[in-house]
């Protein structure tokens, strides 16, 4: 009997220790996204904002750009490709570029945004913060906006 009890002990520790790994995996591999907004003029209208999406999109897009923020990051390495050029395939498949807006905490109004970032899993959090950030300073360049402080 106290064979059966202790056999039945060990069971229960092995399936909670399973379950909790379990549990451990699927959070780390959930999907994440990280972006940054890029603040509009409201005065701005939807077709100028999905102008400036579409020419940032081309402009983030571009195989020179892509390189070279691939080169700049060493993504090949932290995402674990074989050649530059697969890095460069998983970073565009990974982008986005989006219409958006941001609520200001303070004043709780709302301001139209383009937001710039990436998809991943939960798990390449600061892999995924490093490339948005990457990004933005990126479309800030190029838009002659000043950096933030």
């Amino acid at each position: 009997m106290q064979r059966l009890i202790l056999m039945g002990l060990a069971a229960c520790v092995v399936g909670a220790v399973v379950l909790a790994g379990g549990a451990w995996f699927y959070r780390q591999n959930k999907p994440d996204s990280r972006w940054v907004p890029i603040p509009l003029k409201e005065t701005s209208s939807m077709s100028d904002r999905e102008e400036l999406r579409k020419h940032l999109t081309d402009m983030l897009q571009s195989p020179a750009a892509l390189s070279t923020m691939v080169k700049e990051l060493d993504l090949k390495a932290k995402m674990g490709a074989a050649t530059e050029e697969e890095a460069v395939a998983q970073l565009k498949s990974m982008m986005f570029i989006r219409i958006g807006e941001f609520k200001n905490p303070s004043t709780m109004m709302l301001f139209p945004t383009v937001d710039v970032g990436v998809e991943g899993k939960r798990k390449q959090q600061q892999l995924l913060s490093e490339i948005a950030v990457k990004m933005g300073e990126n479309c800030r360049k190029k838009m002659g906006s000043p950096a933030e402080p």
